[in-house]
């Protein structure tokens, strides 16, 4: 059937059909209104002319019609969540009763089509999959979905979508609505008490030593009985996932929660008032379904109940109240308080001082002396303790200094980094494993050893395509769209992100203009460029126009888990000898009133330096520590990212993009694990370097200085300073333009000779003689070499 005729049939039958390119897009003008208004019968040939692919567009414009759409990503076992969607009775009734159509999709998903006309809906995302991609969702009002006849999509259930029944009340909507919520993998881990972070482990923080840790790991049987008297109804079992049904809900008219996809987790999707006390999209643990169903909310009197009926004596307390009421702090118990909840110190080695850190499941964060204060500030506060504890704690300030706190016991503490062949990166909904190879995506759940806080990505992580990356267009751009150039900036950000290293691979990664200026001011993108690490790694910046590596402390801004430190825009003075040690052995940092810290090399962030001068030196000690960079001039004041893009990198960003540019700095991270960093071919750098170490203006005097002649030295010294009186001002003497003079005649191949005859100095500079090329002789001579 042609896309035309079919398109004229869907509007006779009160569907809004839209023209589709071959990806789905729509084949209309930016900003038309057909997601809300109808296409006229006399526009269908026009719009339909070159359409590829036909969509109808949803809600209010298409009679309610909406899209369930199954979907899969990155080869997710989506027909499995199909078949067992279509199975259930419920599904199975509404489908012969011809409210379900279900067509297979171009991409091995499923559209199943439904008519509801009691209200307009919106979008919404009813289950995703574990990386919190979306598994099922409703294209609602305002959106459209692709359908039959387009190529790729078969009808294989139900009635055909042009011949759907509505469906007759909204509990048949709720029906399906929460049927689809059943099969979420990625769960928002929320208690009535406090949100969890998704990617912890959920149970990490359970301890038998207390009376709602017992209570969660060894009466989860009890819970779920006080379900049961609350009117849930469990209705099956798949695996070790339990699916229950809400009070005054019929099993056969579908699921309200799930309990046990985490151990002992009881998670409502249902957002029927039924299921009150507990709320839809929130996770719930047996101390909390006990606190919710017997305790009317109350989980201070729980937990007191449970300590009698575990006879367990309150740890908790760690003060002490004599018969006058006054009351004092029990060392030892307050120790023991703050080590219950996971704080402890840590040294990197065994000369360094000790960070404080407290460990929440597989997450470690560097916390310091106002952190412990807050949380038993707000402990006491949560747990409403008396007032007198609340004085005691905030009026002497020695609870929370550094000595006291040292109490704390120490600990060595093993973290996921990256290795020699493997890096990984860390989002909310996942952990990404990136080789030369591939990319795998882990679980939290996976994991048994420890993750730095702040290194984790606050965002969630989609595979896509990544090509069409904005980031990718300006990496292009900056590397003067030169393909060798854009090869090396690709392993420079690999490199970058790449945490491990050596004290033989480590490098500073040096930025630097191509263009070539009298007075240089960057704009190129060089700021851009590190911020982008930014947003993946835990980057941190020197100010390096006012730093000094003579100061007192300083480092003491950088933090132990620095992953890449930028000395961001350094003088022209700037001495790399003095990050010699810290390239190749380490880092010493030491915070004001503290011992130092020192990391080794593997433990230290990776450098950028980042200048519109040039960095001096060219032995092989320098050489073995720096690798170069050379911006192109695409972008500049006249030219910015902003007026190129329409809008600013990072901040104005979609979801798509930052999935886009996630995708892409994973291949460049694949491209340098496997070929390391390759060099940069530099157009301009040397130049500079010789411009900065001898001045532009010797640099302009020297190349009109006539060659193959001797010239007076004193001169041709006083000649400079009639051209370039600022040079008198500055007292350039004469012997250091012979110095510089040598520089600029080595830098061009010249031979540079001086000569002194009764006093009088003089110097020749001599083009050199070209060479004879052999192949001429032979080549006259009418030989051949062979």
């Amino acid at each position: 059937m042609k896309l035309i005729d079919h398109a004229h049939d869907l509007l006779m039958e009160g569907f809004n059909p839209l023209p589709l390119r071959d990806n789905k897009a729509p084949l209309l003008e930016k900003g038309h209104p057909y997601l809300y208004e109808s296409i006229k019968q006399d526009d269908v040939d026009r719009l339909f002319k070159n359409a590829q692919k036909i969509g109808i567009a949803c809600g209010k414009v298409s009679s309610g019609f909406y899209c369930l759409d199954f979907d899969k990503h990155n080869g997710e076992p989506i027909d499995d969540v199909y078949q067992n969607f279509v199975a259930l009775p419920y599904i199975d009734n509404l489908i012969r009763d011809g409210k379900l159509s279900i067509y297979r999709t171009a991409g091995g998903g499923y559209h199943i089509y439904f008519i509801y006309q009691d209200q307009v809906l919106s979008g919404e995302t009813l289950a995703y999959w574990e990386t919190k991609s979306v598994m099922i969702e409703i294209r609602g009002n305002g959106q459209y979905a692709a359908c039959w006849p387009s190529i790729g999509y078969e009808h294989i259930k139900g009635c055909e979508y042009i011949k759907l029944q509505a469906l007759e009340s909204q509990d048949e909507l709720q029906a399906i609505k929460d049927f689809s919520h059943s099969f979420n993998r990625y769960k928002e881990i929320i208690s009535r008490i406090k949100t969890v972070d998704s990617n912890k482990k959920w149970a990490d923080n359970w301890k038998d030593t207390t009376p709602d840790g017992k209570y969660n790991i060894e009466f989860q049987d009890e819970a779920q009985d006080l379900l049961s008297k609350a009117g849930w109804q469990y209705c099956e079992s798949r695996g070790d996932v339990q699916y229950w049904t809400r009070p005054n809900k019929d099993i056969k008219d579908g699921f309200s929660a799930t309990f046990g996809h985490f151990p002992g987790m009881f998670y409502i999707f249902s957002e029927d008032l039924n299921c009150k006390p507990f709320h839809a999209r929130q996770a719930y643990s047996p101390f909390n379904i006990l606190t919710e169903l017997k305790y009317d909310g109350d989980w201070k009197r729980a937990k007191d109940d449970l300590r009698k009926r575990f006879n367990m004596v309150d740890n908790e307390e760690f003060w002490s109240k004599n018969e006058k009421g006054n009351y004092s702090l029990n060392n030892k118990r307050f120790k023991d308080f703050l080590e219950s909840n996971d704080f402890f110190k840590n040294s990197p080695n065994e000369g360094s001082t000790f960070d404080f850190i407290q460990k929440q499941g597989i997450f470690m964060k560097i916390v310091y002396e106002k952190d412990i204060k807050d949380f038993v500030i707000d402990w006491i506060e949560q747990n409403q303790c008396d007032e007198g504890v609340f004085n005691l704690m905030t009026g002497n300030l020695k609870f929370f200094k550094r000595d006291y706190l040292s109490l704390l016991k120490s600990k060595d503490i093993e973290i996921l980094k990256d290795n020699k062949d493997e890096c990984f990166l860390f989002y909310r909904n996942c952990i990404v494993k990136i080789t030369k190879d591939k990319r795998e995506i882990l679980s939290y759940s996976d994991v048994n050893v420890g993750i730095w806080r702040d290194q984790v990505i606050n965002r969630d992580y989609y595979p896509t395509d990544h090509h069409s990356s904005e980031y990718r267009t300006f990496i292009w751009r900056i590397a003067g769209e030169n393909q060798d150039k854009y090869k090396s900036f690709q392993t420079v950000i690999g490199y970058l992100l790449h945490s491990f290293k050596t004290n033989s691979n480590n490098k500073a990664i040096i930025f630097n203009d191509e263009v070539i200026s009298d007075n240089p001011n960057g704009r190129s993108g060089k700021g851009l460029f590190w911020n982008a690490l930014k947003q993946l790694r835990k980057v941190q910046a020197l100010d390096g126009k006012t730093f000094d590596f003579n100061k007192s402390f300083p480092y003491q801004s950088v933090s132990t888990d620095c992953q890449v430190l930028v000395f961001d825009d350094v003088k022209k003075s700037f001495n790399f000898e003095n990050l010699f040690s810290v390239i190749t052995e380490g880092i010493s940092i030491e915070y004001k009133g503290k011992d130092s810290i020192k990391l080794d090399v593997t433990e230290s962030p990776k450098i950028i330096i980042t200048t519109n001068y040039t960095i001096q030196g060219d032995s092989a000690s320098f050489n073995a520590r720096k690798y170069e960079v050379e911006m192109s001039s695409h972008y500049n004041d006249n030219h910015t990212p902003i007026m190129e893009f329409g809008h600013e990198l990072f901040n104005d960003w979609t979801d798509d993009e930052w999935a886009n540019f996630d995708n892409y700095m994973m291949n460049c991270i694949s491209i340098y694990l496997e070929h390391g960093l390759i060099d940069m071919p530099l157009k301009n750098l040397d130049y500079r370097k010789l411009i900065d170490q001898i001045g532009n203006e010797m640099n302009i005097f020297f190349g009109g200085l006539e060659k193959n002649q001797y010239l007076n030295i004193k001169s041709t010294y006083d000649n400079l300073l009639d051209s370039f009186p600022e040079l008198k001002k500055r007292n350039v003497s004469q012997n250091l333009m012979t110095r510089n003079l040598k520089k600029y005649c080595e830098f061009h191949d010249f031979i540079f000779e001086t000569a002194y005859s009764g006093g009088i100095g003089k110097m020749i500079i001599n083009k050199p003689k070209e060479k004879k090329d052999i192949w001429d002789d032979i080549e006259n001579k009418n030989e051949t070499p062979f």
